[in-house]
């Protein structure tokens, strides 16, 4: 999910001298009301962070879905799990909504367990809570973006588009995230950050400051959540204030890929970021959630020549496959220059499937299937692909037929994605991107809605 790399010295001295960002807040009432003032475009062109206060009920509604979802996920089968190189084991439930995706339940497959029925109640206030603070940040944010008169956006590839980044983000998809961390027994550093730097994709997120539980659900107010940090225009890497109370919004690489590129008179920052568990509270829990707004599936992005939808399915395909298959569609699925960390936490020797990394075996491994003229994916006995709605052992590394010669090490032109994608390495499973290659792709096949 995360770029390579340690810990800089930037960091280490952040957190050794106690250096606090403290991000621009702005009342949610004064961002309805008013027109946007200096402060709120210089912390979006400088810092690409801020935070929106006197959301009504924020603590209650923050605290009732932060708890619940823990409570659920410790049940839930379905439930996706990751385990950080520093041993934070992490879970995370998932749901989608938008012109594309439709609206979409968590997929907990708890059905039985009430705290997963509670959790469905309280995810769905926080949500509405959540996207009516966004609707009222991006009509301001898109006031100062701007469009010139005789131009568009975001564009269809039919012709038309959508004219403003207040109608594209009416038109396009949200993603939802709870995550639960667990703080592990021990730690292999005091310096190492749990998640990498990294920018998100999509246009932006909007999170709640973390909340720590205990494994009872029982919130612990004195315990650290962690550090977060985020790095600065001049390059220092500094922990953030982020304050309990108000909703935190984060720029994302769609500001790069469609605001800043397409030179509308003012550049935005897209920070990169990154965060560190908190040390000494074994056995506590670090509940947090997220929403991604995307742009419209129907818009191209014009760096790629594909549209937004065309690249998520692409970028779920790529799940199933390993090697430069892979890779010449995930190049375009998630933020740009950093490498993959979460899918290459897998060894040579493995193959990410069915949300986890297996041994390749005699019988299903790059080099047996190569010979076979078929490639290696994470299917079941009847050849069928896993595409992330399935959860029996029956998937595991097998030959299948593809209709790509094993042998070629195709190229980005030959998945299909234009020769302006053939110099670029892969992309980053950034902190969205990773846990949403199997959780997307349940919730795209998903047929439950609210």
């Amino acid at each position: 999910a995360f770029c390579t790399g340690r810990p800089g010295a930037a960091v280490a001295a952040a957190a050794a001298t106690g250096d606090l960002f403290h991000p621009y807040s702005v009342d949610l009432r004064e961002l309805s009301v008013g027109q946007a003032s200096n402060a709120f475009e210089k912390a979006l062109r400088t810092d690409g962070i801020l935070q929106i206060t006197g959301i009504p009920n924020f603590a209650s509604l923050r605290e009732a879905a932060l708890r619940r979802a823990h409570t659920c996920m410790s049940e839930s089968q379905l439930a996706h799990s990751y385990r950080f190189r520093d041993g934070t084991l992490r879970h995370t439930l998932a749901t989608a909504s938008g012109r594309s995706l439709g609206e979409r339940t968590l997929v907990h497959g708890s059905a039985s367990f009430e705290s997963c029925a509670q959790l469905e109640r309280a995810g769905v206030a926080l949500s509405t809570a959540v996207q009516q603070a966004v609707d009222t940040f991006v009509m301001r944010f898109s006031a100062l973006v701007g469009t010139p008169s005789a131009d568009l956006f975001l564009r269809r590839p039919a012709g038309g588009g959508y004219a403003s980044l207040e109608e594209a983000v009416k038109f396009g998809d949200r993603l939802e995230h709870f995550h639960s961390y667990q703080v592990p027994d021990a730690y292999p550093s005091t310096s190492e950050l749990t998640l990498d730097f990294h920018v998100d994709q999509g246009i932006l997120i909007a999170f709640l400051p973390a909340l720590m539980l205990d494994d009872k659900a029982t919130p612990m107010p004195s315990s650290s959540s962690g550090a977060f940090f985020i790095r600065t225009r001049e390059g220092s890497e500094l922990e953030v204030d982020l304050s309990s109370d108000a909703l935190v919004i984060l720029l994302g690489d769609g500001v790069n890929q469609y605001i800043n590129h397409a030179d509308r008179g003012l550049r935005f920052n897209a920070p990169s970021h990154a965060f560190r568990m908190p040390r000494g509270t074994i056995g506590s829990h670090r509940l947090w959630y997220g929403m991604m707004q995307l742009p419209p599936a129907d818009a191209t992005n014009e760096e790629v020549g594909l549209t937004f939808g065309q690249i998520r399915d692409k970028v779920l395909g790529a799940s199933n496959f390993s090697s430069a298959q892979a890779e010449a569609s995930l190049v375009v699925g998630c933020s740009r220059k950093l490498q993959a960390r979460e899918l290459s936490d897998c060894t040579e020797n493995q193959l990410a499937c069915w949300h986890r990394c297996m041994e390749y075996t005699s019988d299903a491994s790059p080099s047996v299937c190569n010979g076979l003229s078929k490639t290696v994916a994470c299917a079941n006995s009847n050849g069928l692909i896993w595409d992330g709605t399935h959860a029996t052992a029956d998937y595991q590394p097998r030959c299948v037929i593809s209709a790509d010669s094993p042998t070629d090490s195709p190229t980005a032109q030959d998945a299909g994605l234009g020769s302006s994608l053939r110099t670029r390495s892969l992309a980053p499973w950034m902190l969205w991107c990773a846990s949403a290659i199997g959780l997307l792709a349940t919730l795209v096949s998903s047929p439950h809605m609210l």
